[in-house]
């Protein structure tokens, strides 16, 4: 058995769609013009739904409900620090000495006010 899917509803698909690719490197398999959804696939084939909310309003996700991204370079966490904050997305939690593993993280709110966390742990 493996993990297919995460399924994540969001208020604003395009906004999540838009994130998504542009900041974290995902690719559109598919769009559904009727029911609205997005099928994105990111590195290692891993594979994120992005299904519009009832009413446009965000879903309601436990307080430590978070998704994380693990970046390879130092430097390259750096650059999606910032660019996360031209993207007008509230940073949580700045750039700095993660919380666990060791190595360097930030925590930021995505589309529906989805926490993300990106992280560098060497080694």
């Amino acid at each position: 058995m493996h993990l297919n899917h995460l399924d994540l509803s969001v208020p604003d698909v395009d906004r999540a769609e838009h994130l998504f690719r542009t900041l974290f490197g995902f690719v559109r398999l598919r769009r559904n013009a009727t029911t609205g959804h997005a099928v994105l696939v990111g590195d290692g084939g891993f594979v994120l739904v992005l299904s519009p909310t009832e009413g446009g309003a965000p879903a309601a996700y436990p307080p430590e409900f978070h998704i994380g991204f693990h970046v390879d370079d130092p430097a390259a966490l750096d650059d999606l620090y910032a660019r996360v904050q031209a993207e007008g997305l509230a940073v949580v939690h700045p750039l700095g000495p993660a919380a666990f593993g060791g190595g360097t993280a930030f925590y930021c709110r995505g589309p529906g006010e989805i926490m993300i966390e990106l992280a560098h742990r060497p080694g």
